[in-house]
C-alpha cells in the first residue's frame, strides 16, 4: 500500500466576537486576585517531643526481670548458704515493680504523644493536598505514617 499525501486546508478567519462574549471576558488590564496560600499547620510541642522520644525506652521490662532474678538469687543464696545478708536482695523486688510501673507510665505517655503526632501528620497531608508546601517529615514521623497506611 502506498502512502497517502497529507491534506491541506485553506486558512480560516477567526469568528467575530458577539457582544455577550466581550462583556464576560476579562479585560487584559484587570488582574485577578491571587489565591491565598494554604497555611502549613505549626508543629506542636508534643510532636517535637514525640520525635525525640519515639526510639527511646523499652528497657524497663529487661531491667525489671533482672532485678527480680537478682532478688530471687539473693534469697536462694541466703537460704542455701545460711547468710542472712542475702535476704536484703528482697529489696530488689519492689525496685523491679517500680521500674515496671515507670515503664508503663512512659508507654502511656508515648501513646498519647503518638496520637498527637499522627493528628499532625494528617493535618500536613491535608495542607499538602490543598496546595501548601509542607516540610519533609522526620524519620520518626515517616515511620508513624508508614505504620498507619
Amino acid at each position: 500500500m502506498g502512502a497517502a499525501p497529507i491534506p491541506t486546508y485553506p486558512p480560516v478567519e477567526p469568528a467575530p466576537q458577539t457582544p455577550a462574549e466581550t462583556e464576560t471576558a476579562p479585560s487584559p488590564s484587570v488582574t485577578l486576585p491571587a489565591t491565598a496560600p494554604v497555611p502549613v499547620p505549626p508543629k506542636p510541642w508534643a510532636v517535637s517531643y514525640y520525635e525525640q522520644t519515639a526510639d527511646a525506652g523499652g528497657w524497663h521490662d529487661e531491667v525489671g526481670w533482672l532485678l527480680v532474678l537478682a532478688g530471687g538469687g539473693g534469697v536462694t543464696w541466703a537460704v542455701t548458704v545460711g547468710t542472712e545478708v542475702g535476704f536484703a536482695a528482697l529489696l530488689l523486688i519492689p525496685v523491679a515493680i517500680w521500674v515496671w510501673l515507670a515503664g508503663r507510665r512512659q508507654g502511656r505517655e508515648k501513646e498519647a504523644l503518638r496520637e498527637e503526632a499522627l493528628k499532625y501528620v494528617k493535618e500536613l497531608q491535608a495542607a499538602q493536598a490543598a496546595g501548601a508546601r509542607v516540610p519533609e517529615l522526620s524519620p520518626q514521623l515517616r515511620a508513624l505514617l508508614d505504620d498507619h497506611q
